[in-house]
């Protein structure tokens, strides 16, 4: 009985085991010989003889030992990749060195809805997505180098759905020499939703369901360094409802909750089509980002912002700008140099809003880079 360790049967159980058998089939074959050399060699003869019996005992030893050895070694393979081929946890596959497929195991058939027969003799590129399979042939092809190699990737349905799976890609050697691949994955789209759903979570403002201010600063440290890179504009609008403070104490905080989603709906309708990233700054304060839209155009957007949600007429009895809740806005925007930082513009954009409420609200105003500020 062989021992089992994590990596198998121990190096050392192979050669016992090789020992004992080389000993038996030594032992049925020694007496033949010694008989056949005393028969057809004279006694006369008999130091001769029994060297040439040692030597050849020798020999016969050393034949069977290195003969079970390998052997052993082999069934143990093919029983370790039989083992892993027929997994039923695992889709499971062979290919060999031009990606033809030899083999697949019954997952493959069951899932895929055809026989093996048929998909014996085809190129293991009928599972995966064609953009994909140009990354897994780098697998592939460091499979044949000797390597085991593990990615991600996407595998095609008959039915036209595409899900993903993790391929680990295992070569398989006789005599030292890749002569095939066993391919084998399993399902990860649960997982991969659920990543998605936490980075969601993870960048998503709570209330509105708009960017948060953590999705914000990696956004506009992008855009910012996409712009120096591409000597293009970058502009930024931040955004405060006037006397939001006032509106939550007359109307209370569900009305005032309501108020704050309706207004990122209108920030995030009209922003989307611009190619921007609106998102909740905090508080009643909102930001956003406009990728290689100048400072004209994004006054622009910031009026036709400011006139939607006036036109929108939620009553605001509290406020002393107007009947209606409105905001104001302040705009920045220019072609960043590498010397300078991307919390620069914010706080260009910063002032001008400043000055927006200090004005008596419900305006856009312009924060320039000499720091004089222009309302309009």
């Amino acid at each position: 009985m062989f021992k089992f360790s994590q990596k198998g049967i121990v190096t050392k159980d192979i050669r016992i085991y090789a020992f004992f058998k080389t000993l038996k089939v030594v032992c049925i074959l020694f007496p033949i010989f010694m008989i056949l050399n005393f028969i057809y060699v004279e006694a006369t003869d008999i130091n001769s003889v029994l060297l040439k019996v040692l030597a050849g005992f020798f020999m016969l030893c050393l034949f069977f030992y290195f003969f079970y050895t390998n052997n052993v070694k082999k069934e143990i393979g093919l029983k370790s990749f039989s083992s892993l081929f027929h997994n039923e946890l695992l889709f499971s596959f062979s290919i060999d060195k031009n990606g033809i497929i030899q083999d697949v195991n019954k997952k493959i058939e069951v899932y895929f809805g055809v026989k093996r027969e048929y998909l014996i003799g085809k190129n293991v590129s009928i599972f995966f997505v064609e953009n994909d399979y140009k990354r897994n042939e780098a697998s592939f092809s460091s499979c044949l180098a000797g390597e085991t190699k593990r990615c991600e990737t996407s595998v095609v349905h008959p039915d036209g759905r595409i899900f993903d799976v993790e391929l680990m890609a295992v070569p398989v050697k006789v005599n030292n020499k890749v002569v095939s691949i066993i391919g084998m994955f399993h399902d990860i789209s649960d997982r991969k939703k659920l990543q998605e759903d936490l980075k969601t979570l993870a960048n998503q403002d709570g209330l509105t369901g708009i960017a948060n201010r953590r999705s914000f600063d990696q956004t506009l440290d992008e855009e910012w360094e996409q712009a120096i890179m591409k000597e293009h504009p970058l502009s930024v609008i931040l955004i405060d409802i006037d006397h939001f403070k006032k509106y939550n104490d007359l109307y209370g905080h569900l009305k005032g909750d309501t108020c704050l989603k309706t207004i990122a709906k209108i920030l995030h309708d009209t922003i989307t089509v611009e190619g921007g990233l609106s998102a909740r700054y905090g508080g009643e304060e909102f930001v956003v980002i406009l990728p290689g839209i100048k400072r004209t155009d994004a006054v622009m957007i910031a009026n036709r912002l400011r006139m939607n949600i006036e036109e929108f007429a939620f009553p605001h009895q509290g406020s002393s700008t107007s009947d209606c809740v409105t905001i104001s806005a302040g705009v920045a925007g220019y072609i960043p140099k590498d010397e300078e930082a991307s919390d620069s513009l914010l706080e260009l954009a910063d002032k001008a809003l400043y000055k927006a409420k200090a004005n008596g609200g419900n305006q856009v105003c312009i924060g320039r880079v000499e720091d004089k500020i222009e309302v309009i």
